[in-house]
């Protein structure tokens, strides 16, 4: 049975709509193969109109293309020198533990207020025949904003503070305070 996601759940399919158009274009920035299948399961027609009439289409294109190809790039510098584990906060639709080689030992640990979005995510690319190219997925729901209960979620999943871990928190920032960005780098700090 298809997912059925929710208005503020469909805003997650924002990323891969941007990924998806940046894929299918002439010379592509990044490269999200499997952003298609997620649109093509759980985005309705009509807002996929929404989102190719938006006034933000080229700009937010230009912008999320640069931002995933910089992150692509630098989770897999990363892979090379041995990283671990990886940390998605506010993970959404990203689909970097399916399409990059992070590492068949790597962990790879998905924050997000709403399991309902990483489950629709996973199951519909599970479906889809894809599978990870990482040891493990663990989906934690958590609100980022409560640090504490961030962290200790992370450490119950089996974060390991003495592993050589990236972070990534990929346009989540921007829509926290100021005050609530420090407490969560300091999280990221003290979680490992």
């Amino acid at each position: 049975m298809r997912p059925v996601l929710n208005a503020v759940q469909l805003t997650s399919l924002l990323t891969a709509f941007w990924r998806n158009c940046e894929y299918k274009s002439a010379l592509p920035l990044c490269k999200d193969p499997y952003a298609t299948v997620l649109l093509d399961e759980l985005l309705p027609a009509q807002k996929r109109v929404q989102f190719e009439q938006s006034p933000l289409h080229s700009a937010g294109l230009e912008i999320l293309a640069c931002r995933t190809r910089a992150l692509d790039d630098w989770l897999m510098e990363g892979g090379v020198k041995g990283i671990e584990q990886v940390v998605f906060l506010g993970a959404g639709m990203d689909t970097r533990a399916y399409r990059l080689g992070l590492g068949k030992d790597t962990t790879v640990f998905e924050v997000e207020k709403d399991l309902t979005v990483l489950k629709a995510k996973h199951e519909t690319l599970q479906r889809s025949g894809i599978t990870p190219m990482v040891k493990d997925i663990l989906q934690i729901g958590a609100d980022v904003t409560h640090t504490e209960d961030l962290k200790r979620k992370l450490h119950m999943h089996g974060l390991q503070p003495n592993k050589k871990t990236s972070w990534v928190a990929e346009g989540l920032l921007e829509y926290l305070p100021l005050a609530a960005q420090g407490r969560l780098f300091g999280a990221m700090r003290d979680a490992g």
